[in-house]
This record gives structure tokens, C-alpha cells and sequence, in this order.
């Protein structure tokens, strides 16, 4: 779960560097928001199943 929380604030860590660098595009970061929730959700499952 830790990892998917990770996983999904990179994109944000991202897009913050590329607005402090005043870049013209900025680019979604929604790939790596759904593959995080994916591992958040997948970590829940697991933790559900064990106990």
C-alpha cells in the first residue's frame, strides 16, 4: 500500500517540477495516479485475505 501511495504522488512530484521550471506543456501525470491506486487496492486485498 505504502508503495502505491509513492507510486501515485510521483506524477504530482512531477508536475510540481515541471510548473517550477515554467514549462509551456504541462503533462498529465493521471498514468501513474491509476497505477497507484492499483497497488493501494491490490495491498488492501492482500491485507483483507491474510487476516
Amino acid at each position: 500500500m505504502g508503495f502505491g501511495f509513492v507510486v501515485a504522488r510521483f506524477g504530482l512530484f512531477l508536475q510540481e517540477l515541471q510548473a517550477a521550471d515554467h514549462a509551456s506543456s504541462a503533462q498529465s501525470y493521471g498514468l501513474s495516479l491509476w497505477f497507484g491506486t492499483v497497488l493501494i487496492a491490490a495491498g488492501v486485498a492482500t491485507r483483507q485475505l491474510c487476516f
